[in-house]
């Protein structure tokens, strides 16, 4: 958090004055005392300003205070964010160092919408993913504390039940099973306890990033909200290192064993059962494992391909029995396969089995791709009319129309959001997301002017490149993942799995 120290004005500082601050404004960066702040909401250049409380300001983590609104080199506003090497500039930095940097873009471009971004989402469900895991471990304890004491008191009952077929002979080992029996399960008990203190205590680390995270996004700047996300993730990605080892237990069974000659009265038994404690090791992951596999830089090359064996041959023979020419297909819940007939400008429907059912609708446009969304609907991109069109599968009808301002290619819906391959030109391609009703959720920039096939995955994004036989998986904030080029192939335009 910032630090709790008396903050001053800084205008009244100007003057010579010393009045305490009431307020701070992320975009002046100023600290305000109650008249410069009235002054400061009326004036044309700053009313649009969103000033904090000196106690929310207090709240925000240190790592997010100091970023701050101007270069540090050259005391400049910062007006541009360079993508390629990830980092905000003023018109100084991009005359010293990033003259020859193509991928720039407006700071208020990338921090539009940033408290709502891929990112944020990202470090919540994260975060909320850690929370689920304690919680996962604080129940498996805590039941396993409950059914040791239910398979205690069962134990208890039976050695009960058995005692009273015999003589007083047996009162003597009854009491000494049942002692040890209670002495191994208070055991149990207080080292399942003690394991249940310690992880809380670990866990509270966590709580106080994820309350880092809430105030960042109820009170830090844009600008401090966009970069702060990256030291965010390293806060929490290292705290996960930092516990990783720490968050193995083991749960136990408690066990009683009668022994069979019991069933026969023999005088020199000793013990009616023995007691006995069965070991189950677990562990649970702090992120899912396959965000985990994520994070772990991929050699640039495929291993042994899986043998694929022929499901369906589809004859694209249809009534009208021209030439079919297919730029995208996707399959229906049902098994049903949907064709873009890219030369026909039409979305054809086919069985499972590979028979033509209907043509289910003809289009002004090209269209170039088709992703199932739910409920009947599918979307097809139109690149030459810069649209989404929304079409019912079952109606055959074009529900809605979404215009995308530039050449749209291919789409992929996943985790309830479309995503859409635009090309505005050679040096300015993005990836722009819409929800299932064609409003859009967010956009993020990645190059490639020859990517026009995508695939949406839970953490990342996959695009092929037909110009160097080249595969790119990127992040869902547009980072470059890995990249894998075969020198073999020959212009993949194929859509990925």
């Amino acid at each position: 958090m910032a630090t709790a120290t008396t903050q001053c004005c800084n205008i009244c500082d100007h003057d010579d004055e010393s009045k305490l601050a009431a307020t701070w404004c992320p975009e002046c960066e100023d600290f305000l005392c109650t008249d410069c702040n009235r002054h400061h909401g009326r004036s044309s250049s700053s009313k649009q300003h969103i000033v904090i409380s000196m106690e929310n300001y207090q709240k925000l983590p240190s790592y997010i205070v100091s970023i701050k609104n101007r270069c540090n080199k050259h005391g400049n506003k910062y007006e541009l964010y360079c993508s390629i090497h990830d980092v905000p500039c003023c018109v100084m930095c991009i005359r010293d160092d990033h003259r020859h940097c193509q991928e720039l873009r407006s700071i208020l471009e990338v921090t539009e919408n940033a408290k709502a971004s891929t990112a944020i989402v990202h470090i919540e469900r994260d975060l909320e993913d850690i929370d689920a895991a304690f919680e996962k471990m604080k129940s498996d304890i805590t039941n396993n504390i409950t059914e040791i004491d239910q398979l205690k008191r069962k134990f208890v009952s039976d050695i009960s039940n058995m005692r009273k077929s015999f003589n007083d002979h047996l009162d003597k080992i009854e009491k000494q099973t049942v002692k040890e029996m209670v002495s191994v399960e208070q055991n149990l008990q207080v080292q399942l306890k003690n394991v249940l203190v310690s992880m809380e205590a670990k866990r509270t680390d966590f709580v106080h990033i994820r309350h880092h995270v809430n105030t960042v996004k109820k009170y830090a700047g844009d600008l401090q909200t966009f970069i702060g996300v990256k030291k965010m993730t390293s806060v929490v990605d290292g705290e996960v290192q930092k516990q990783k080892g720490a968050c193995n237990y083991d749960l136990y069974e408690l066990k009683l064993d009668f022994p069979s000659e019991l069933e026969s009265f023999v005088k020199d038994v000793s013990k009616f059962g023995v007691v006995s404690v069965t070991e189950k090791h677990c562990s649970t992951s702090l992120v899912k494992e396959v965000e985990m596999q994520a994070q772990i830089p991929q050699k640039n090359k495929i291993g042994d391909m899986p043998q694929l064996t022929r499901k369906t041959t589809v004859n694209f023979q249809t009534k009208d029995k021209k030439r079919v020419f297919i730029a995208g297909c996707d399959i229906l819940p049902d098994g049903k396969l949907l064709f873009i007939d890219q030369k026909g400008k039409r979305l054809l429907m086919f069985s499972n089995n590979g028979n033509y059912k209907k043509d289910i609708v003809r289009f002004s446009g090209t269209p170039f791709e088709v992703s199932y969304t739910g409920e009947n609907i599918v979307a097809v991109t139109i690149c030459d009319k810069h649209e989404v069109v929304f079409v019912n599968v079952i109606t055959n009808r074009i529900k809605n129309k979404v215009d995308i301002g530039h050449e749209c290619w291919g789409t992929n819906f996943n985790m309830n959001r479309l995503a859409i391959r635009v090309i505005q030109s050679p040096t300015s391609s993005r990836i722009v997301y819409l929800d299932r009703k064609g409003t859009l959720i967010d956009q993020d920039y990645i190059p490639g002017e020859n990517s026009t096939n995508i695939a949406l995955r839970d953490d990342s994004i996959n695009c092929t490149d037909s110009a160097t036989n080249t595969i790119y998986c990127y992040t869902l904030t547009g980072q470059q993942s890995w990249a894998f080029k075969d020198e073999k192939s020959y212009e993949n335009h194929g859509e990925l799995p």
